[in-house]
Order: C-alpha cells, then sequence, then structure tokens
C-alpha cells in the first residue's frame, strides 16, 4: 500500500540548525495505558450504528411486506411508510457522524477503542463524495471500552492526530497514521478542533 507524504516538520526551521526530530505539534501517545475516558466508547457507538443499519433493513422487509397485503392503494402506502424510512436513514447518518466525533476524541487521548480500516463520516472538507480514507491506528492504544489493553501502540514517527495542514499552514488537518484525511479544524491556542 502507497502512502501520501506524512506530517513535515515546520518549513520555517532552517534544516539542520537544530531542526527538532518531533514536530512540535505532533500528538502525544502517552506510554501506559490510559484510561478510556471517552463515553461512550467509539466501538460501542460502532456497534450502535450496526444495529441501527441492521434495523432498518428489517423493518424495509417488514414494511414492503405489510404494504403488499394492505387493501390501501400503493401510492398511500408509499406515503405512509416513506417517511418512516428517510427519518430512519436519517438517524443511521447521525449515528455514523456520532461515531467518528467519538473516534476522533479517542485519537486525540492517544487511544481507540475500534479501528477502522477505511471511513469518512464528515460532509464538508473531507474527501470526495463517495470516496473514503485508509486509516492506520496502529500508533495509538487500541483499548476495549473497558479499558483492558487489545494492543500497545507500535512505534510510529507520526501517530494519528491533528497535524498543521498541507493545505492550510494556519490551520489543522486529521493525519489518518497513512493520509490526509482532509478534515481540517481551526487553530486555536493549543486546543483541538471540534
Amino acid at each position: 500500500m502507497t502512502t501520501t507524504l506524512g506530517p513535515q516538520p515546520d518549513p520555517h526551521r532552517p534544516a539542520g540548525a537544530g531542526a527538532p526530530t518531533r514536530i512540535p505539534t505532533a500528538p502525544r501517545v502517552p506510554t501506559t495505558p490510559p484510561a478510556v475516558t471517552v463515553r461512550p466508547a467509539s466501538a460501542s457507538a460502532l456497534r450502535h450504528v450496526g444495529l441501527a443499519v441492521v434495523t432498518f433493513f428489517v423493518l424495509f422487509v417488514v414494511g414492503l411486506q405489510a404494504m403488499g397485503r394492505t387493501t390501501v392503494s400503493a401510492g398511500s402506502a408509499v406515503a405512509l411508510v416513506l417517511p418512516g424510512f428517510v427519518l430512519a436513514a436519517a438517524g443511521i447518518v447521525l449515528l455514523l457522524r456520532r461515531w467518528g466525533r467519538l473516534l476522533v476524541t479517542e485519537i486525540e487521548l492517544g487511544y481507540t477503542t475500534s479501528r477502522p480500516r477505511t471511513a469518512s463520516w464528515w460532509l464538508r472538507n473531507g474527501p470526495k463524495r463517495g470516496h473514503s480514507v485508509v486509516w492506520d491506528l496502529s500508533g495509538l492504544w487500541f483499548l476495549r471500552p473497558s479499558g483492558e489493553v487489545r494492543a500497545a501502540p507500535l512505534p510510529t514517527p507520526h501517530p494519528p492526530g491533528w497535524y498543521p495542514s498541507p493545505r492550510d499552514p494556519a490551520r489543522l488537518e486529521l493525519w489518518t497514521g497513512c493520509q490526509w484525511s482532509g478534515l481540517l479544524g481551526a487553530r486555536t491556542d493549543g486546543l483541538l478542533p471540534h
């Protein structure tokens, strides 16, 4: 797998003149397993997304069967069922975005409870519609929602997290561990983007 050029040292610092080996604003991965403080954990939120998708399709099949047995005209049946399907689909999108926000919050703390291989859940400032980004979260602690360690972080010079963006140096961009996500945040006195 080819990876995109990763986070680079500060371009304003002269090369060889005491250039740091780590990027000053690089995320820090704790040396010991951190406590799972994000609640619900991203792994639990991802289970909620899966459950919602299964429920949606079960209700879709049940709705189709009910529409076939009704004495109401087809147009009226669709008008009665369609709003429920639209609301359910919107609910799935909201759950997916919630999982993404929880995952990013965990990444900011140096751990994760879920490890997607490809994912994108944001609607703006991200990859082109229909495209996903590749994630490599092996540079972070992989924990169970209970806090039990599933895997220690692998050494990496650029763990996933917020770095100065190559597209806009005045902003931070989420590095996935192997490519730029396209998700931009504002740089504000050391505070991470929301």
